[in-house]
């Protein structure tokens, strides 16, 4: 923590101090500062398992996106994929290749393909 941090939070904690509330606050270090008792979790992300094998959708995308131009348009068919799971991958595919916002899509589910257009 920079001096410039420490000193802030000195401040913060003369103030509330001053206030008399009940406060608690965990520094950048971890430490607990305050007469508020907190239950600390570790907060775990639940995740569903993937039907497909790590990469598979990426690699089955990529050739597709990786040599479009701005305003190109690129009709990517499901390849026994499911439809929207393919849409998920494809769009973070293309951020990561281009950034967020670079990039628009629809699903056709009839024709079970995405549409991405580049614009930037």
């Amino acid at each position: 923590m920079s001096d410039i941090q420490k000193t802030t939070l000195e401040k913060a904690v003369k103030l509330l101090n001053a206030l008399k509330v009940k406060y608690a606050i965990i520094d950048f270090d971890g430490n607990l500062i305050g007469n508020l008792e907190v239950k600390q979790e570790e907060i775990k992300r639940k995740r569903s398992p993937s039907k497909y094998e790590h990469g598979a959708l990426a690699n089955y995308v990529r050739p597709y996106l990786m040599n479009l131009e701005v305003g190109g348009v690129a009709i990517i068919p499901d390849g026994n994929f499911d439809v929207h799971t393919l849409g998920k991958s494809i769009s973070s595919t293309a951020c990561g290749l281009w950034g967020n916002g670079n990039a628009t899509q629809t699903t056709n589910f009839s024709a079970r393909t995405v549409e991405l257009m580049r614009v930037g």
